[in-house]
């Protein structure tokens, strides 16, 4: 009788056994899948953290207990199951540090380019003192596995450059911030929703890394659908800008030294804004605040996976944001075509234009690397300064964690085109 019982309970335990490793198998093989589609996202770019401290730990704690729970007698049974987990798992680790392995690859022909736009001495041309405070190499594995962000800054909330409850920005500063220093003005992105913020994790995170190295951050708010379109965003966005100029000085801000960047939906107004303004655009003056250059003059933009040309959008196959855009525009491209090509960058581009930065994912699902590539384009025929990376594992939102392989080689490219045009402009 204790016989039969403990049979049927080693059957019991072992189908149990079974469904555990057959719905491990498809978790692992759900998350690869899953990080190819829209919604995945950061997905392939935290990986490397998720296999160390949560996949790793709970494979060496399994084995441990199952050889301690393991009677002498199916010392030696296999599951028929083992053998494909073991093999879901093995591919797991090696495709979760794929963006890791391949970063100081990437990071040579981004360094190419670098040469070939600012000569290969650039780094020549930034004092030591600043250089010492950047990041030593594109991609660290030790920065990685300790998960390393800067966490030294004061925040000042709340100001506010309009009247309405999402016109204003809150302020980082380094500790014990002196005199004048440069500024990036931050527009977030995530505006076709209401629930967007200029205090998500990825502006929190670009205050924290560039406050270490003495810039100020602005993070602003603005108006977003559905009681404003981008008519009303862009405006907010320009009279941001223009409100942080006129009061740079009470904030320790040199105005000359001035950088705008977006993400995202926030990279289409960096753009917009800044281009228009500082060329005089004649349909902004009259549409977006009668601003002139002189109000919204910047040293440099910055557009990390812009939606930068609504306009060719759907041409391009991108149904998906096309239809955001419809959201944020209150119009369809075919209801007001004149709207969607004047609110695209490429079409902005004049003698005035600053220095632009622009970085993309290949495998971003979102805003296609198409629209990128082509004002990196169009500003290089214009004669307009510009650097355009492409990172081929980078999907949307790559960079949002300074410490994964995507937001490492962005940091470390940003910073050094940010240096080099301070100290050479």
């Amino acid at each position: 009788m204790k016989k039969l019982v403990s049979l049927r309970k080693h059957k019991h335990n072992s189908i149990i056994g079974s469904l555990v490793k057959f719905s491990a198998a498809l978790l692992l093989i759900a998350y690869v899948l899953i990080t190819y589609t829209r919604i995945g996202l950061l997905l392939w770019e935290i990986a490397p953290i998720i296999t160390i401290y949560l996949l790793s730990p709970i494979v060496v704690g399994y084995l441990i207990f199952n050889k301690l729970k393991q009677k002498k007698c199916a010392a030696r049974k296999r599951s028929i199951l083992s053998l494909p987990l073991i093999f879901t798992m093995l591919f797991f680790y090696v495709w979760a540090f794929i963006p890791a392995i391949t970063a100081s690859g990437y990071a040579k022909q981004f360094d190419e380019i670098f040469y070939n736009t600012f000569g290969e001495d650039y780094e020549n041309k930034i004092p030591k003192e600043i250089l010492n405070k950047l990041s030593k190499k594109p991609f660290s594995w030790s920065k990685m596995i300790r998960m390393e962000v800067p966490n030294k800054f004061t925040v000042v909330r709340n100001i506010y450059y309009g009247n309405h409850s999402r016109q204003f920005f809150d302020i980082y500063y380094p500790l014990n911030v002196s005199g004048y220093r440069p500024a990036i003005i931050l527009i977030h992105g995530g505006a076709t929703l209401k629930g967007s913020s200029n205090r998500a994790i990825a502006e929190v995170m670009t205050a924290k890394y560039f406050t270490a190295q003495g810039i100020i951050v602005i993070s602003v708010e603005y108006r977003v659908p559905p009681e404003a379109h981008f008519i009303e965003m862009v405006t907010d966005v320009r009279t941001a800008i223009k409100w942080i100029r006129d009061h740079a000085e009470a904030y320790h801000i040199n105005k000359s030294q001035i950088f705008v960047m977006g993400r995202s939906r926030g990279g289409q107004l960096a753009t917009t804004a800044v281009y228009s303004g500082m060329n005089n655009n004649t349909w902004y003056m009259e549409n977006a605040g009668n601003f002139t250059s002189k109000d919204l003059e910047v040293m440099g933009v910055i557009s990390l996976y812009g939606t930068v040309n609504p306009y060719m959008a759907k041409e391009w196959g991108n149904d998906y944001i096309d239809n955001l855009n419809e959201i944020i525009f209150g119009a369809s491209r075919e209801e007001a075509p004149d709207l969607y090509r004047n609110c695209s960058a490429e079409y902005l581009i004049g003698e005035n234009t600053p220095p632009t930065f622009i970085m993309h994912g290949s495998l971003d699902k979102i805003v296609y690397p198409t629209e990128s590539r082509h004002l990196a384009q169009a500003l290089t025929e214009k004669g307009i300064l510009n650097i355009y990376l492409e990172l081929p594992t980078g999907k949307h939102a790559f960079d949002t964690l300074p410490w994964t392989p995507g937001g490492q080689l962005m940091y470390y490219y940003l910073e050094r085109f940010i240096w080099y045009l301070i100290y050479n402009s």
